[in-house]
C-alpha cells in the first residue's frame, strides 16, 4: 500500500477521533436532562456517561497525532552533564526526563528488535538516563551512537 494512501487514513483517523471527543463532551452536558427517563434508559443514560468519561480516546486521539508529526532520526550522543542530546545533521537536541523518542533497538535476537515507541528516564538501576519502553518490552540504557528519532 501507498505511503501517502496510508498517512490520509490515519489523518482521517485522527479527524474522526476529534470529533468523537467533541461529541463526547457534548453528551456528557446532557447528565441534568436524565432526570425524567424510565429505569432501564436512567441505566443506559449512565453507562453511556461513563464510557465518555473513558481517556481512552483521547490517548488514542493524541497518539496518532503524534505519529502524523515530521520525524527525524539521528543518533545519540552523551553529554558531559551525563544527559543525552539527539543528533541529526545540524540539529541537537538535549533530551530530558520524560521526552517522547523513538528507538532503534538492533539486536535481532530480541523481541523487541526494530524500533520501538517510549521516552526517556532517569534510574540507577539502568545507570542513568534510559529508554522507557511504552510497548511493555524491556526498557534500555541509552548508550552514545544507539539509533533513535524524534517527532516535532
Amino acid at each position: 500500500m501507498e505511503k501517502t494512501v496510508i498517512t490520509q487514513e490515519i489523518k482521517r483517523l485522527r479527524d474522526m477521533l476529534g470529533q468523537t471527543i467533541v461529541q463526547m463532551d457534548k453528551m456528557l452536558g446532557l447528565c441534568t436532562g436524565s432526570e425524567n427517563l424510565e429505569e432501564i434508559e436512567k441505566a443506559e443514560f449512565a453507562e453511556i456517561m461513563r464510557l465518555c468519561e473513558v481517556d481512552d480516546v483521547k490517548c488514542l486521539h493524541r497518539k496518532v497525532a503524534y505519529l502524523l508529526k515530521p520525524r527525524w532520526e539521528g543518533r545519540l550522543q552523551k553529554q558531559a552533564n551525563g544527559r543525552f542530546a539527539f543528533a541529526s545533521g545540524n540539529r541537537v537536541l538535549e533530551l530530558t526526563c520524560g521526552y517522547k523518542i523513538e528507538l532503534f533497538v538492533p539486536d535481532e535476537g530480541h523481541e523487541d528488535y526494530g524500533w520501538q515507541f517510549g521516552r526517556v528516564e532517569h534510574s540507577d538501576k539502568y545507570g542513568g538516563y534510559y529508554f522507557f519502553n511504552e510497548s511493555g518490552w524491556d526498557h534500555h540504557g541509552l548508550h552514545d551512537g544507539m539509533t533513535a528519532a524524534i517527532r516535532k
